[in-house]
Formats: C-alpha cells, structure tokens, sequence
C-alpha cells in the first residue's frame, strides 16, 4: 500500500458526562469576645450544630442519571480563636 491508499486513523472520545453538585449548610456559632486593651479584642467562636446537604447529579451519554444526596450532621465543629483590632 501506498501513502496515498491507506485507511484513515479514527480518533475516539470518552463518553460526554454532564452533571452538576450544589450543597446548602447551616448552622449555629457561639462565642465570647473579651475586650484586652482599647481596640483590642480576643475571642472564641465555635458552631455547636450544624447541618449540610450535597446533591451531585450526573448524566452520562446512553445511561441512565445518576443522583447522590448527601446529609451530614456535625457536632462541635469549626473552633476558631479570634483577635481583632478595632479603631
């Protein structure tokens, strides 16, 4: 065979997916702020509950879509130690 006669490469692609992911959270933070010198402040905060959802919807070509949801329950989560300067 000639350079002119042989057959073509054909290039292939993984399946198309599309899909999306969102999450909605909330919860409660509690903390005391104390007053160190003027325009001085320490503090501590801490979310005492929390809640969160992640939804993940995908839709791969020729099957059928695939959703996932997700619940989470947190307890005592995120402590934070805050100083801040007021002026």
């Amino acid at each position: 065979m000639s350079d002119d006669e042989q057959e073509p490469i054909e290039l292939t692609t993984p399946s198309y997916q599309a899909g999306q992911s969102w999450a909605v959270q909330g919860g409660i933070v509690a903390g005391i702020d104390y007053s160190v010198a003027p325009g001085l402040v320490l503090g501590v905060e801490v979310a005492p509950g929390m809640y969160q959802c992640t939804v993940m919807e995908l839709h791969p070509s020729g099957m059928s879509p695939y959703r996932a949801i997700n619940h989470d329950i947190k307890i005592l989560t995120m402590p934070r130690l805050k100083l801040a300067f007021r002026f």
